[in-house]
């Protein structure tokens, strides 16, 4: 059983899926080569669709940042994953980060409620 089975019929007006990418850059890493893959990678995930929102950070003094992406659904993200840019992306990651992670997300929106709810994904679609 997953999250959305649990949920009273009406209840849920939308959902959406969000991955937080924490990262630490190497000292000396190219810049230029990384603000590119992702330029790219961003323009891939929009040409593909689904992508709501994404958002880059600005780092801390230690290097530290976030990064984050809405979409509107798992599948949309996971689609956009597998293209070539966003390949590439990913490998430079590797070799630019002395760390990163990823963090995904449920974000739900009630009906009735204006706040926002944002609880960790554990498993099933999400979105729409």
């Amino acid at each position: 059983m997953n999250d959305l089975d649990k949920i009273p019929d009406g209840e849920l007006e939308r959902e959406w899926y969000v991955v937080a990418f924490r990262s630490k850059r190497k000292a000396g890493s190219d810049s230029a080569a990384l603000y590119d893959a992702d330029r790219l990678a961003h323009e891939e995930a929009i040409q593909n669709g689904g992508l709501i929102m994404y958002w880059y950070g600005v780092p801390e003094e230690s290097g530290d940042n976030l990064a984050t992406c809405i979409w509107q659904s798992r599948a949309h993200a996971i689609a956009a994953n597998s293209g070539p840019h966003h390949i590439k992306a990913m490998r430079l990651a590797a070799s630019s980060f002395e760390y990163y992670t990823f963090e995904k997300f449920i974000l739900r929106k009630w009906k009735g409620v204006t706040d926002l709810e944002l609880t960790p994904y554990t498993e099933g679609p999400v979105g729409w």
